[in-house]
């Protein structure tokens, strides 16, 4: 999932040097945030549906390998629902039009 947000296609689309762009992006402030936000949500919420450690804990050794482990135990993304207080959001100003 991670090299998925390096956008080595785009590089090679655009005929940059795919290694030194995908280097950037692994080193770039603003994606290692990103990344960091992405995973503090995924890492709990896949812990909490008890995938963590599903099928010899092939997904906790990737996960390992990318170093997000570290949020396993962090608020899993169910916690957030009664914060956004949904039952009483402006559906008129967000509601979804069919074109």
């Amino acid at each position: 999932m991670r090299d998925r947000f390096l956008a080595q296609e785009v590089w090679e689309t655009l005929g940059l040097p795919v290694k030194e762009c995908t280097e950037i992006m692994k080193r770039n402030p603003v994606q290692i945030e990103f990344r960091k936000a992405l995973f503090s949500k995924v890492v709990p919420s896949v812990k909490k549906l008890g995938l963590l450690d599903f099928g010899d804990g092939w997904l906790r050794n990737k996960f390992g390998e990318l170093g997000v482990l570290k949020y396993e135990d962090l608020e899993d993304a169910s916690a957030e629902y009664p914060r956004m207080d949904l039952d009483h959001a402006p559906w008129s100003v967000i509601q979804y039009k069919h074109y």
